[in-house]
């Protein structure tokens, strides 16, 4: 199974180059996807580290969650992904997501989401338009964007699947990244619906170290099929066109487009 962002079968050599892939942002353009990136930029992968931390390609290969569930490091983006037969489907999704206890109206709730815009306050000003990508079934990002005069719309493929319209200043997802089944759709989404230099403020926990991935408390959710490294981050904003302004390689990655 290939990466689902960016493509590198197993066992490949990141240095060799993805000659199968045909555009930076994915294998193909949805009518639904907007803000392609162009494919001219994909003829290398940035260099890296030979491997993550002390673990090795070999040994990264078969990863098992704490859940049991089987996942591959990817040496080119440095995503952990599922490598699994089938994806939870929506009504499993749903099920699971309604055992959170995310309330829109729960203080501590929204100081936690405050947290994904702060490292960018200096760039919010009332007036922006906001999407809260990924909302959930409690949506609070729109009261915590509120509070700064920022209007902030929907969008949940279960919970507010309607198109968002137009373009956005600011998209946030929060705890979001984390459930994508083919993250370089999601993110080719996510580019297209973001005004030039909008920002885009993401909260989902990264991996540091993989010889402790199967004690890792985050990947005991069955809907959390990806898990992001800083440098996986560092990719994307390269292969994507966006700058990182702001990664604490704990939680909160806060990003500007830049084409």
């Amino acid at each position: 199974m290939h990466c689902p962002l960016c493509t590198t079968e197993p066992g490949a050599d990141p240095a060799s180059g993805r000659p199968e892939r045909t555009s930076a942002a994915g294998l193909s353009r949805d009518s639904n996807l907007t803000g392609l990136v162009s494919a001219d930029r994909i003829t290398r992968p940035p260099d890296r580290p030979s491997g993550p931390g002390d673990t090795g390609h070999e040994s990264a290969a078969g990863l098992v969650s704490a859940d049991g569930r089987p996942f591959r490091w990817c040496p080119t983006c440095w995503l952990v992904y599922y490598t699994g037969a089938s994806y939870p489907n929506r009504e499993e999704e749903r099920l699971r997501y309604e055992t959170h206890n995310n309330e829109s109206d729960d203080p501590g709730y929204q100081s936690f989401l405050r947290r994904a815009i702060a490292p960018i306050g200096d760039f919010l000003h009332p007036g922006m338009r906001a999407l809260d990508y990924g909302s959930g079934p409690g949506p609070a990002m729109p009261v915590v964007l509120g509070d700064l005069g920022i209007s902030c719309s929907l969008y949940d493929p279960i919970y507010a699947p309607e198109k968002p319209e137009g373009l956005f200043d600011l998209i946030t997802c929060t705890e979001t990244f984390e459930h994508f089944h083919r993250p370089a759709e999601s993110l080719r989404h996510i580019n297209g619906l973001l005004a030039a230099g909008g920002l885009l403020a993401v909260m989902t926990e990264q991996w540091t170290d993989l010889s402790r991935f199967g004690r890792w408390y985050y990947t005991r959710d069955e809907t959390h099929v990806c898990f992001y490294h800083h440098e996986t981050f560092n990719w994307i904003a390269e292969e994507f066109g966006f700058k990182v302004l702001h990664d604490d390689r704990r939680r909160v990655v806060c990003m500007q487009k830049t084409n």
